[in-house]
């Protein structure tokens, strides 16, 4: 199980760095845009309704082109892993086929989310920047958190996380597994999952499994047992229905 892990979460590196690599690409392209509209339009650029849904739009058709193929080789994991752990067989074509639709489905209001924070950044960027009188290229490199490398890879290890978790649920419930009530990412830049654990009545439930980069993490973190002190504080939390908010350790001592 640690060797799987192990392989899983280079696998999911490189999906991250690629996803990241695109939504640079993307980034730059559109700080481009967004200087040089601000050039000819200063303050007004944050209230320009149309410029900023054609940002939208294009940001969703490159984002979701490189999500679909995220969440193909995502699903075809969690169906691996699961056949080895649990065993049995379902309708795999179909997880595929919701996992595509849910990447539709969550990529639209995802994109929104980001563009409207990008707006509203920008805006106060640029209204800072007429101010002071400053040039195209401090105006260029205030915006520089907004489109640079960090943000990039923040939005793509959140929502390969994201992805990585929605394909797990999917395919454990098209066998008969509980779903999860609590999901990854628990926060940005989240690198947790869930995963199927058998308990010795035979009973199946899912637990929260905190990656090793997120044990530090102290943020208050709600689940529907009430908050819990940071991803730390999930750490072998089952997030089934079933036994909902206790430890794995404690469920297991109580059923045996």
């Amino acid at each position: 199980m640690i060797e799987l892990e192990a392989s899983r979460d280079e696998e999911r590196g490189k999906l991250e760095r690629g996803l990241a690599r695109d939504v640079r690409g993307f980034l730059d392209e559109q700080e481009e845009r967004v200087v040089e509209r601000a050039a000819a339009v200063g303050a007004d650029i944050g209230d320009d309704a149309v410029f900023w849904e054609v940002e939208t739009a294009q940001f969703r058709q490159s984002f979701l082109r490189r999500l679909l193929k995220v969440i193909t080789s995502l699903v075809d994991f969690a169906i691996d892993d699961l056949m080895a752990q649990v065993g049995g067989g379902a309708d795999w074509a179909a997880v595929n086929a919701e996992a595509a639709e849910w990447a539709r489905r969550y990529s639209g209001k995802m994109i929104t989310d980001v563009t409207e924070t990008t707006r509203r950044s920008v805006r106060e960027a640029v209204a800072s920047w007429i101010e002071s009188g400053g040039e195209l290229e401090d105006l260029t490199e205030a915006l520089e958190p907004m489109f640079g490398e960090r943000r990039a890879n923040l939005i793509a290890t959140t929502e390969v996380t994201r992805a990585y978790d929605e394909a797990n649920n999917l395919a454990r419930q098209k066998i008969g597994l509980p779903g999860a009530m609590k999901r990854a990412p628990a926060h940005p830049r989240c690198r947790c999952n869930t995963r199927e654990e058998l308990l010795p009545n035979g009973e199946w439930v899912v637990i929260w499994l905190t990656a090793n980069d997120d044990l530090v993490c102290k943020q208050p973190i709600e689940t529907p047992w009430g908050p819990v002190v940071g991803c730390s504080g999930l750490q072998g939390m089952v997030v089934s229905e079933n036994y909902g908010g206790q430890m794995l350790s404690d469920v297991k001592a109580s059923v045996s």
